[in-house]
């Protein structure tokens, strides 16, 4: 099932039929009738909120089972997706009806497999990586998850290093900043919260130009609340040291399960004042840096956070839903549901 715009740029070898559904962007009507008669046992949703058709979807009963993944890793908080499929090692079991509507699937290790960058990695000799003379910070958050206190905290950040500080916001192609006047709004609130001086705006690139501004950086730190996945990953490929901010949910505590995963628990805060007071260090202190740095060139990528061992449990997954739901329905239980 396709969902959005009709596009022959597919790839279809894994799949016998594509069905499309989509809205009619001149009419504004819903084309579901490709999937509204349907023998489905199961609808897995590989997310719910990244379109708008998957939004509409959720609210449908389309097959008896249910379930969405990661692609956007937060709860529907509606009444038609029976399970969610996540991570074991990230995700906090207790209490994870707090975060779900829908009842939690715990797979071994992250929840996801991280597919390798398609980016050539350049090698740049440390004392030419870019001309800049400040101290560039990466920060690939969109501008949907740049807020007022995170910026805050940046301002802490240029108070107390002892270098000046460049922050390469990436914004994006985020439509309320680049559309009519949004872009000066948002760059004058920056302004005064973080002096001009200290940052620059970067709009959507080409993947190729954003990885090699990511690789430029000095190093790279995660935002919060809502933190990075995708972008924590292409920092440890780059070899680009990164700074995360650990919450209570799976889309704030991947990026720091992604360092525990590959040795670097030291760059994972906790809290707004360890947020500051590790990226100041990264910044004062040239020779901590690079021992750290080190030790992210040594570490094994492959077996760590590009593993792709856990596949096989998504299919137990799906396998122990199919016949056990009616038993799972009955116990009207709200408790996580492991599988090993």
């Amino acid at each position: 099932m396709k969902l959005g715009e009709i596009t022959n740029e597919l790839e279809t070898n894994l799949f016998q039929d594509i069905k499309h559904v989509y809205i009619d962007s001149k009419t504004g009507h819903f084309h579901v009738d490709a999937i509204a008669s349907n023998d489905f046992m199961v609808a897995y949703y590989p997310d719910i909120g990244m379109s708008v058709e998957s939004l509409m979807l959720s609210n449908l009963r389309l097959a008896p089972i249910q379930l969405c993944g990661l692609g956007h890793p937060v709860s529907t908080f509606g009444s038609k997706i029976d399970y969610f499929i996540s991570g074991a090692d990230v995700e906090i079991s207790l209490g994870a009806e707090l975060n779900y509507s829908e009842r939690l699937v715990l797979l071994p290790g992250l929840g996801s497999i991280n597919n390798y960058p398609q980016y050539q990695v350049i090698n740049q000799p440390q004392n030419n990586k870019h001309t800049n003379s400040r101290f560039i910070i990466g920060c690939s958050w969109i501008a949907q998850k740049i807020n007022y206190p995170l910026v805050c905290l940046l301002a802490e950040i240029v108070k107390k290093a002892k270098k000046p500080i460049l922050f390469r916001l990436f914004a994006g192609g985020a439509e309320a900043v680049w559309q009519g006047n949004g872009f000066v709004t948002f760059n004058r609130d920056l302004e005064s919260i973080l002096g001009k001086e200290n940052f620059e705006i970067i709009p959507g690139k080409p993947y190729d130009e954003y990885m090699q501004l990511i690789q430029s950086s000095d190093i790279c730190i995660d935002s919060y609340h809502f933190g990075g996945c995708n972008t924590v990953f292409d920092s440890l490929y780059l070899r680009k040291l990164i700074i995360t901010f650990e919450g209570d949910r799976w889309y704030n505590r991947i990026g720091s399960q992604m360092l525990r995963t590959v040795g670097l628990s030291e760059l994972i805060a906790t809290n707004a004042q360890e947020y500051i007071k590790l990226t100041v260090k990264l910044i004062n202190s040239d020779k901590y840096r690079a021992q750290l740095e080190k030790k992210l060139q040594q570490a094994d990528l492959d077996s760590t956070i590009f593993s792709t061992q856990s596949k096989k449990y998504f299919k137990k997954a799906i396998d122990f839903l199919i016949e056990n739901h009616e038993q799972l329905k009955s116990e009207n239980s709200i408790k996580p549901i492991f599988i090993e």
